[in-house]
């Protein structure tokens, strides 16, 4: 079991980074020899969401103070300031993925179908769904929606 301790409220508050604890299989207590410190992992960014995906990988968003309106204390959830980013939680490593930023209200989902994740993406130019492949590391747009992808069940169409 993993867990994201990003202790800040819209890329703020604490002053502590953002880290991974993890609780191993067959015990109640978080390891006390595991934790990934993901403020220094992805550059001084703060890690806030977390989505498990399978095969020791998750899908993280990543918040960037210098995307934010300081005159705005709506910015960290209404500004596109999110990136989402691969994390290798047995290797310990991260990457930047090739999409484009978001807004706070969608880093609450990931979907699988098939091989795909579906990401949410909602900025100043578009709101869509995009379709992650995680053997490939593509990127594709798959549907444009009308307003921010917040929750989502199933695609029937393509």
């Amino acid at each position: 079991l993993y867990m994201m301790a990003h202790l800040s409220s819209g890329l703020g508050g604490s002053s502590n980074p953002s880290g991974l604890l993890r609780i191993k299989s067959g015990t109640t207590d978080f390891d006390p020899d595991y934790f990934w410190n993901m403020t220094e992992a992805t550059g001084q960014h703060i890690a806030e969401s977390f989505h498990y995906i399978g095969n020791g990988k998750a899908l993280i968003t990543v918040g960037y103070k210098g995307m934010i309106n300081p005159d705005d204390l709506m910015s960290p959830i209404l500004d596109p300031v999110y990136k989402w980013w691969l994390a290798d939680l047995d290797n310990m490593l991260v990457e930047e993925l090739n999409l484009p930023e978001t807004k706070g209200f969608n880093t609450s989902w990931v979907m699988k179908e098939g091989d795909d994740y579906l990401i949410p993406i909602g900025n100043n130019q578009e709101e869509a769904i995009y379709r992650y492949n995680l053997e490939s590391a593509s990127v594709k747009r798959k549907i444009m929606t009308n307003g921010l992808p917040i929750t989502f069940q199933k695609v029937l169409a393509e």
